[in-house]
């Protein structure tokens, strides 16, 4: 990535980090109720920086994404609103899950085989 780009992304993730500063503010001030039914959107808003963050995007989207008044609202909209996108969300969620699962139980057989055997 050229200076630029960097300067660019850079810049994308400072404005998205403000817009969800913002966001939180806005949460301090709400209701626990309406907080807890806003908590897939505050995930999925982690997420999106996150993976922004760790992600080549290429400097002409960075840009077109710049002047956007709110990039991480309009992606949030996109992708919580999107059914494909939905489905592979969770598909991926539940393969962490599985793969979670397997990794404790086998630690618990391990710490209970230890513990048989003392």
């Amino acid at each position: 990535m050229t200076e630029h780009g960097q300067l660019a992304d850079k810049r994308l993730m400072e404005k998205m980090t403000r817009e969800w500063e913002q966001y939180i503010d806005k949460l301090k001030q709400m209701p626990v109720e309406e907080i807890i039914r806003r908590s897939n959107e505050t995930v999925f808003k982690e997420d999106i920086i996150a993976l922004i963050n760790n992600s080549m995007i290429p400097a002409r989207q960075i840009r077109e994404l710049l002047a956007l008044k709110t990039p991480l609202e309009d992606l949030c909209d996109h992708w919580s609103g999107n059914d494909a996108f939905a489905i592979e969300y969770l598909d991926s969620a539940r393969h962490s899950i599985r793969l979670a699962v397997s990794e404790v139980l086998k630690e618990h057989r391990k710490d209970r085989a230890r513990d048989d055997a003392r």
